[in-house]
């Protein structure tokens, strides 16, 4: 719960910068330097892959592949890594959120999209079916173009990463209710912490039944 209050500071920070209009510009390298070698070409090309992201969000339905990329609200360039979640059977009709750092520094989200940006944010999942979800990878960017491109598409190489995954009923969250759905989740054995997960070119995949229950 801690990881994910945490991911809504990030989200305030990104939100500070947009409404201020400051761009960030002293943290450039930071957002380029914890993804390997995704920093440069996610910020190239976000915006002709935001509103490309928003023809293919109709495949949400089927809860994987590339199809569950974000761009409804143009917030999400189209995804470029997949934390694939296997083992997942009996959560058909579900949906999972993960979060967590593929390389223990740089903060990556696993979602569909937002929407409501950036004054009332509704964060939607992917929908879990056939046993497992491909959950789209983004991370905030603290960089000058922040202002035309509030996220960019993680397509690292990090090793090591840990994650956290959080299956709920709802197809969304907001920050009202963050809390009571992941105490649901902590509960019902439904929230779990993997190690040791190696990305390559911002793709993963990690089996249900590895994780460990997370109580907090």
């Amino acid at each position: 719960m801690k990881r994910l209050q945490g991911f809504l500071f990030l989200i305030s920070f990104a939100v500070m910068l947009a409404v201020a209009g400051c761009g960030g510009g002293g943290g450039g390298g930071q957002s380029d330097d914890g993804g390997g070698n995704n920093g440069g070409s996610s910020s190239s090309d976000g915006g002709g892959d935001g509103s490309g992201g928003g023809g293919d969000g109709g495949s949400s339905s089927d809860g994987g592949g590339g199809g569950d990329v974000g761009g409804g609200s143009g917030i999400f360039p189209a995804a470029k890594g997949y934390l694939t979640v296997t083992g997942l059977a009996s959560y058909n009709g579900m949906y999972i959120h993960a979060e967590g750092s593929p390389d223990g520094d740089l903060a990556v989200e696993g979602l569909k999209e937002i929407t409501g940006w950036p004054s009332n944010n509704t964060y939607h999942l992917v929908k879990i079916a056939n046993g497992k979800a491909d959950i789209p990878l983004y991370y905030v960017n603290v960089g000058p173009d922040v202002l035309q491109y509030p996220f960019k598409a993680y397509e690292g190489n990090g090793m090591g990463g840990e994650f956290r995954a959080l299956i709920i009923a709802a197809e969304s969250y907001t920050r009202a209710n963050i809390q009571t759905v992941t105490l649901d989740a902590i509960n019902s054995h439904r929230y779990k912490l993997f190690g040791q997960i190696n990305f390559s070119s911002g793709n993963a995949t990690i089996d249900w039944p590895d994780g460990e229950d997370v109580s907090e």
